[in-house]
C-alpha cells in the first residue's frame, strides 16, 4: 500500500524542464505592434499558443493565452521574455530576425516583421519539420 502511494506521489509530480521551444512572428505597421504567431512547447507539449489569445499586461508586453499554471510574455519588439511553467520562472533574450516577406510593398505604410524561433535546456537539434518526416532508409 505504501509503494502505491509512493508511485502516485511521484507521479503527480511536474516534469522537469527538459525542452522549451518558444517561436513567435510581430508585424509593426503605422499603429501599435501586432502578434501574428507565437506559441511554446515544454517538454514537447503545446502550453501557449497566440490563437487562444494575446493580450497587452500591465508593463506594455505581449502576453500569450497558456495552459492554467503557466505565463509567457515578450516585448513589443521580441527580443525580451519571461516564461514560467508550474516549477520555474525566468527571464531570457529572444534571437530575433527581421524578415520582409510579410511587408506588403504596394502600400506606403512602413512595416516590420520580427520573428523568433529559439529551443533551449536540452532540446534535440532537429526542426520541427524533421522531427515529423519519416526516415529513408538505404535499400
Amino acid at each position: 500500500m505504501k509503494l502505491i502511494l509512493a508511485l502516485s506521489a511521484l507521479s503527480a509530480l511536474p516534469a522537469a524542464l527538459a525542452c522549451l521551444q518558444v517561436s513567435g512572428q510581430i508585424r509593426t505597421t503605422a499603429g501599435p505592434p501586432s502578434v501574428d504567431s507565437s506559441k511554446v512547447m515544454d517538454n514537447g507539449a503545446e502550453v501557449c499558443n497566440a490563437g487562444g489569445g494575446v493580450q497587452i499586461d500591465q508593463d506594455g508586453h505581449f502576453t500569450l493565452k497558456c495552459l492554467p499554471g503557466y505565463i509567457y510574455a515578450f516585448t513589443t519588439d521580441g527580443k525580451q521574455a519571461w516564461y514560467r511553467n508550474p516549477v520555474n520562472a525566468f527571464s531570457f533574450v529572444q534571437s530575433v530576425k527581421p524578415e520582409r516577406w510579410g511587408c506588403f510593398p504596394q502600400t506606403d505604410e512602413p512595416c516590420a516583421v520580427v520573428s523568433w524561433n529559439q529551443r533551449m535546456f536540452g532540446c534535440p537539434a532537429v526542426s520541427s519539420v524533421e522531427a515529423v518526416l519519416p526516415r529513408k532508409t538505404p535499400v
